[in-house]
């Protein structure tokens, strides 16, 4: 056994928003080349964490679970292009929702003594490609869909073969609005 895990924040879609971002992903891999994702896999990471000792992974779990978040609802409306590792997405503004996601997330890291992830330009989005031989066209409209955020997860990227497996170790529901 590794004496190592790889592990990220993220959020992830419900099924059938799972299903309408891998139905895109294939749809824009006409228009971009690259491979698409392992539908299962599809999210929306918060944070790299990174390798850490796996005897410091049951301390994150905790953390995770005791994390107090707010409910909310993220946009997606447009697609984007990073050229460096050539990945097409589908992203959105961040929300209010998603900041407070993220400085309550920072707030227990620094708490924990934990390094923090590098917020400074996150730019909220879903890999649909990766290895795209091009940018989505500016032509090609992006769908406006919305996604509730109902929870926070921590998972572990296991890179076995071609693809990583993605397990989720923790979670955090996020608590709806009252009224």
């Amino acid at each position: 056994m590794s004496t190592t895990r790889r592990l990220f924040f993220a959020a992830w879609p419900d099924d059938a928003l799972r299903e309408r971002l891998a139905s895109l992903a294939s749809r824009l891999q006409h228009h971009c080349g690259g491979r698409t994702p392992v539908a299962d896999n599809l999210h929306l990471t918060l944070g790299f964490i990174g390798n850490v000792p796996a005897a410091e992974t049951a301390s994150l779990q905790t953390l995770t679970e005791r994390l107090t978040l707010p409910a909310g609802e993220w946009t997606l409306d447009r697609y984007g292009y990073f050229r460096k590792p050539r990945l097409a997405w589908l992203g959105g503004p961040p929300t209010p929702t998603l900041n407070l996601w993220h400085a309550r997330l920072d707030d227990a890291l620094k708490a924990s003594g934990r390094p923090l992830p590098d917020w400074h330009d996150y730019r909220p989005h879903i890999t649909l490609l990766r290895h795209a031989e091009k940018a989505p066209p500016a032509t090609l409209e992006a769908p406006e869909w919305a996604w509730p955020l109902t929870r926070l997860t921590l998972v572990e990227s296991i890179l076995d073969g071609t693809r990583p497996v993605y397990r989720v170790l923790a979670e955090c529901p996020a608590t709806p609005a009252s009224y």
